[in-house]
């Protein structure tokens, strides 16, 4: 199994990619729940029930199933527990993304929650079969996508900050962490999809 993990900012045809890695065979790709955002700041309180570990899967099958990530899917906490490990939040996602994938007769899965390359440090030391994909576009595009959205960035500046934070991060991954990523420009992936997706 080797997962993969999107790195790269908003806005930068992550949702196409998503959908075309989707259409494998193998892949599963479903909505992006951002699990690591949603569960940072609350995960040590699992930590503190004796139930913890059952009590925070019924939380992400939940969360999952809401009709904003609309994974439909029922979780058999039992088998969870038992066949994958649960030292980690991150093996928890792993867990759930795998299941979904299972759910589609696949054998692996793709995820593009915001801000992976935060995480991806942490997904590398947990998940060792994961791969990541850096996605990075014409910041003047990623930017005009982002004031065509009505909520979150609102000026130019903003978001070519955000965007120059987030490219920053990322390439702080690749040199000086040396960590291994398929890096992909969106440009190239709308006008030589095939070639790229092969890839």
């Amino acid at each position: 199994m080797n997962p993969i993990f999107l790195l790269g900012s908003e806005r930068s045809g992550s949702n196409l990619l998503r959908t075309l890695l989707g259409k494998h065979s193998q892949i599963a790709a479903p909505i992006a729940p951002h699990f690591c955002d949603v569960f940072i700041n609350v995960y040590h309180q699992y930590l503190e029930h004796h139930d913890g570990k059952e009590l925070l899967i019924k939380d992400i099958e939940e969360y999952v199933n809401h009709p904003f990530n609309d994974w439909n899917i029922s979780l058999d906490i039992e088998h969870i527990t038992s066949n994958y490990p649960l030292d980690c939040f991150i093996h928890y996602m792993n867990a759930i993304y795998m299941e979904k994938a299972l759910t589609e007769g696949k054998i692996t899965y793709f995820s593009k929650d915001n801000h992976n390359h935060r995480y991806a440090l942490g997904i590398k030391k947990d998940i060792p079969s994961a791969r990541f994909v850096y996605l990075y576009r014409d910041p003047r595009d990623q930017v005009a996508s982002w004031l065509r959205t009505p909520v979150h960035l609102h000026t130019p500046y903003a978001a070519i900050q955000k965007w120059k934070l987030e490219q920053d991060q990322c390439l702080h991954l690749l040199h000086f962490y040396g960590l291994d990523m398929f890096l992909v420009k969106y440009e190239d992936l709308i006008s030589n999809t095939e070639s790229v997706i092969s890839n």
